[in-house]
């Protein structure tokens, strides 16, 4: 068995769609009350992880956990901006 962990942004398969579906599989159980298609929960947190902060956990190349390390100067869940309604 091979363990490593990578940040984010060096992983060399596709960073965003394994921390979603990592994500959701840690949490389906609360995510599932408003929405129990796990394709369409990992394809709503695809994209929100900021590269630079999280890391993967790999187990034979395969995705299996996540983790963060946020400051007060980056946020480790990307948002869209907020508009003005003026």
């Amino acid at each position: 068995m091979k363990l490593g962990i990578v940040k984010m942004n060096e992983y060399m398969g596709n960073g965003q769609r394994d921390a979603a579906e990592v994500f959701v599989e840690g949490y389906f159980d609360l995510l599932s009350m408003p929405c129990s298609d796990k394709e369409t929960l990992i394809a709503a947190y695809e994209g929100g992880f900021n590269e630079n902060i999280f890391y993967i956990a790999c187990v034979n190349g395969k995705a299996v956990g996540i983790t963060a390390c946020a400051n007060k100067h980056s946020s480790a869940i990307l948002t869209a901006p907020r508009t003005s309604n003026a």
